[in-house]
């Protein structure tokens, strides 16, 4: 604030040149209480041209401005009191009270590549995620299709078996879900039909001679 009370433009432009640090930085620019313009660091002379021009912010530009105010505490440097001494500290109420007097401000100008560039990363990896959430899911959707394609393609040929009168087509399944469940009863229907429909044997023939 000392540079920009006492107007000292040399230290000024030290002062803004200092801020080029940050490559992301295009220029530094300090005015006084006036408005006008005390020392300037400028990286990129077109976007130092757009604010000159509108005075805002644009596509590859965003502005930051602080008002620079002379602080009224009282440090080394305070005037000697009318004997000779130095002067009393401030009381803690006017230590404590806001700046009486602004002196000037700064404005700085940022380029935005930054948070575009910062931008396009986050829709990458919500891309990049969103497809292999989307791949994960597929292929959960296709092994479980493909195992109750397998489970219900062996009740087919079961059921085709017993149409054709082969009752050796057996559906071990005993799964407890609804196929499972389903081929558990075919399995069931299918033994039962089998007993049914097993000959009789040369014993079952002597019992039945004997009780006649």
């Amino acid at each position: 604030e000392l540079p920009l009370a006492v107007k000292d433009k040399a230290e000024l432009s030290r002062l803004a040149g200092d801020f080029l640090w940050n490559r992301d930085t295009l220029f530094v620019a300090v005015y006084d209480n006036t408005g006008k313009l005390m020392a300037l660091a400028a990286r990129d002379s077109a976007a130092w041209g757009w604010y000159t021009q509108e005075h805002r912010a644009g596509d590859d530009l965003l502005l930051g401005e602080a008002t620079v105010f002379l602080s009224t505490a009282a440090d080394e440097f305070s005037p000697l009191d009318a004997h000779g001494g130095a002067a009393a500290p401030a009381s803690p109420a006017k230590a404590g009270a806001a700046p009486t007097r602004a002196v000037g401000r700064v404005v700085l100008g940022n380029s935005t590549v930054p948070i575009r560039q910062a931008q396009q990363r986050q829709i990458l990896i919500t891309a990049v995620m969103t497809v292999l959430a989307a791949g994960i899911v597929c292929g959960i959707m296709l092994w479980a299709v493909t195992r109750w394609t397998r489970r219900l393609g062996l009740l087919v040929r079961a059921s085709e078996g017993i149409s054709r009168g082969d009752l050796s087509h057996a559906v071990p399944d005993t799964r407890p879900d609804e196929i499972g469940r389903l081929c558990q009863a075919f399995e069931a229907m299918r033994l039962a039909v089998q007993q049914t429909a097993r000959p009789p044997n040369l014993v079952d023939v002597l019992e039945l001679t004997r009780i006649d």
